[in-house]
């Protein structure tokens, strides 16, 4: 896999980023942008040509970046990027299982497709797949083509397990452009970003869970890692307490796409 930059950058784009890579949208879809202070819709200056335009080819006119849902109740989603992986999902799920809470896991697909029987464990436990793109590549660096490549391959393999093609993505990194956007917007995706993300190096676990326990809010999407270095082993080690301690303050969890379901009226 290489190593995540994720670990890196643990910060979600800012309102004002996204509202500099809506402004590149060649299409001039509208981007509904959802977090900390609800919800703000970033109109295209020919609303009429581009409602004409949706209208003609069938092209969706808009799409949602998300990385919090409401703030009206105490709901939390767990969020797992880049497995299956042998070395770590199988205990994780075994985890969840014991604290019955779901979560999403944001999938690469060619892991996907070496992980098989790891992955009907995730389905059949009731767990979420995300489209995490095939090859874990940058989707800002890419060209429309490649993108559409990155999720059309995944979702495949996501079909074919769950029955139905997901309607979330999570790009690597975090990392948005304006084609992105505007090939989520064709293939009816919601982009799934993160609110808080576990600590994977540098700390304990206990200090991981002083650091995530103190973030709690409703609405938190918390992302960690099912794959990839050891170091990882932290943030895996690490998520049982937490949702000991969110259930103890009255959390309840939920998946990414329950959590964010009606965040735009």
């Amino acid at each position: 896999m290489g190593r995540s930059r994720e670990a890196e950058s643990p910060v979600p784009l800012s309102r004002r980023q996204l509202l500099h890579v809506a402004g590149a949208l060649t299409a001039g879809a509208v981007v509904a942008v959802v977090g900390t202070d609800g919800v703000a819709s970033y109109a295209a200056t020919d609303t009429a040509r581009v409602r004409a335009r949706a209208t003609n080819s069938g092209d969706p006119a808009s799409t949602r970046v998300l990385w919090r849902g409401r703030g009206d109740a105490k709901l939390m989603a767990l969020t797992f990027d880049d497995g299956p992986s042998a070395a770590f999902t199988p205990a994780l799920l075994d985890v969840l299982a014991a604290e019955d809470v779901p979560a999403t896991f944001c999938v690469v697909g060619r892991n996907l497709q070496a992980a098989r029987a790891i992955a009907r464990r995730q389905v059949d436990a009731g767990h979420e797949l995300v489209n995490h793109t095939w090859s874990h590549a940058d989707l800002s660096a890419l060209d429309r083509r490649r993108v559409v490549t990155e999720l059309r391959r995944t979702d495949e393999l996501i079909a074919d397990l769950t029955g139905a093609r997901p309607t979330l993505h999570r790009p690597p990194y975090g990392r948005l452009s304006g084609t992105v956007l505007s090939v989520a917007a064709e293939l009816e995706y919601d982009v799934l970003l993160w609110d808080e993300q576990v600590i994977e190096r540098r700390t304990t676990v206990a200090g991981n869970v002083e650091h995530v326990v103190g973030r709690f809010r409703p609405g938190m999407v918390l992302l960690a890692h099912d794959a990839g270095p050891a170091r990882r082993r932290i943030g895996m080690s690490s998520v049982r307490p937490i949702v000991q301690a969110a259930k103890a303050q009255g959390y309840r969890f939920v998946t990414a796409t329950e959590l964010v379901a009606g965040s735009v009226a």
